[in-house]
């Protein structure tokens, strides 16, 4: 099955799978929320304008989690 708008690259596909630990809420302002579970631990970081500054706020945590376990 085909889209019916053509495909501007892979970008595309990464941007409809959605990031881990990232939700939608039906909030008008900050309707992303980021709440990964990573490690057997369940992190709340907050209410974010979009999906993508959720996501970052994630690796974000990742990478300060990494370095604490070194």
């Amino acid at each position: 099955i085909r889209d019916s708008v053509a495909s501007r690259g892979l970008g595309d596909v990464y941007k409809r799978q959605g990031y881990k630990g990232v939700k939608l809420n039906n909030s008008t302002k900050h309707p992303f929320t980021a709440a990964p579970y990573i490690s057997g631990c369940a992190y709340y970081l907050g209410r974010f304008a979009t999906a993508e500054a959720a996501a970052l706020a994630i690796a974000r945590l990742k990478q300060t989690i990494d370095r604490m376990c070194l």
